[in-house]
């Protein structure tokens, strides 16, 4: 059996990947500057604490694990940060989703092509989509076929919204389906799953401001 610390380490090491990858659209990151960037933080981090506590005449038997506790924690922090700002994103990817789904839609509808589609949002002034997508267009430029760089895309995105929408073109593609009918079905379901996660959220708000006004 795998111990439960592998395990956890490669889901970790699979996070940052996927981060990593998600936001070099913004920035130039890789996995193996953002290890040596946690390594050196956390060595800097050892040294000060050991200096500053030794400075203050604390006992050694304390000084040694409060600096060590501090070098690894701080390692912890930026080793975990882009995971951290992936998942800040999360909200508003969720938020874009709909407005991409419905570009792909205008495109398909007025007979493009799914490059066109990517093209119209690479155009379009999207916070993160736009940039990621002037990405995909370099890729495709390439010789990479637009449906792969989708998928790839996909794999590496915190939004459940926007992971679903991009399966579903590359599938009903590959597939030959009618593109518009799955898509308007994954649209019905999203739209349905949010307006019962509002009836959720304003059913408990309601609660609250019952509870507070009673007591």
């Amino acid at each position: 059996m795998i111990p439960i610390s592998q395990k956890t380490k490669r889901t970790d090491n699979r996070e940052l990947v996927r981060a990593v990858r998600f936001l070099l659209p913004m920035m130039t990151l890789t996995i193996q500057g953002v290890v040596a960037a946690a390594y050196f933080s956390a060595t800097i981090v050892l040294f000060l604490s050991l200096t500053l506590l030794i400075f203050f005449g604390v006992n050694l038997f304390i000084t040694i694990p409060l600096a060590t506790m501090a070098g690894l924690v701080t390692f912890y922090i930026v080793i975990s940060y882009p995971v951290s700002m992936m998942n800040s994103y999360k909200l508003g990817l969720s938020e874009e989703a709909d407005l991409v789904f419905e570009q792909f839609i205008l495109v398909f509808q007025t007979g493009g092509t799914i490059f066109d589609a990517i093209e119209m949002v690479a155009q379009s002034d999207h916070p993160y989509l736009s940039n990621a997508f002037r990405l995909i267009l370099g890729r495709i430029a390439e010789g990479v076929p637009p449906e792969t760089c989708l998928m790839d895309f996909a794999k590496d995105q915190p939004s459940d919204d926007i992971r679903r929408y991009f399966t579903v073109i590359v599938s009903s593609l590959e597939k030959k389906t009618d593109l518009l009918d799955d898509l308007s079905g994954e649209s019905f379901e999203a739209d349905l799953a949010l307006r019962q996660k509002n009836l959720e959220l304003e059913s408990r708000l309601l609660v609250v401001a019952a509870l507070v006004t009673y007591v």
